[in-house]
């Protein structure tokens, strides 16, 4: 578990919750106004566990999230190679970013590579979590490929009889 620092300044809940990736942690479960405002780290090694009793649990560690775990708080992979993971500075929350990528994995669509011309794959995101190069029957670029192998294999034959 990671630890966070207590705000400064911060007295109530209501205030606490302003805060970018803090949590409120009340002294006594009967007496909620009371209690001590917790801010986790904003640079994407830790995020606010809502759930916490005591101010030592307050800040989660991101080590095995991906990119924008922990409620957007966390930079970590980003499930492709050339996709980055990129902070909002306003916000202080992380999230993939696609534009320099044109590969298929992890939140971005892309392509598969040679995988859409021989082995029928398509990018797709099956399970709504992330995308993977996948074997669609419906990938044209396959068909078109061995379409045209055994065209010029039949062509090769036919001069070569």
């Amino acid at each position: 578990m990671s630890t966070g620092n207590t705000c400064a300044g911060i007295t109530n809940q209501q205030d606490c919750n302003e805060q970018i990736n803090s949590v409120w942690i009340p002294k006594d479960s009967k007496d909620l106004t009371k209690g001590t405002c917790v801010c986790c780290a904003t640079d994407g090694s830790a995020y606010a566990n809502t759930a916490a009793t005591d101010p030592k649990d307050a800040c989660l560690s991101c080590q095995s999230l991906s990119c924008g775990g922990g409620n957007g708080f966390c930079k970590g992979d980003t499930g492709n190679k050339t996709a980055t993971c990129v902070q909002d500075q306003s916000k202080k929350t992380f999230s993939t970013d696609c534009s320099t990528s044109t590969v298929c994995g992890g939140n971005c669509s892309g392509a598969c590579g040679i995988g859409e011309w021989f082995l029928f794959q398509k990018c797709i995101n099956e399970n709504k979590t992330e995308f993977k190069c996948q074997t669609s029957f419906t990938q044209y670029k396959s068909y078109v490929t061995y379409a045209v192998l055994l065209l010029f294999l039949a062509l090769l034959i036919y001069l070569i009889i």
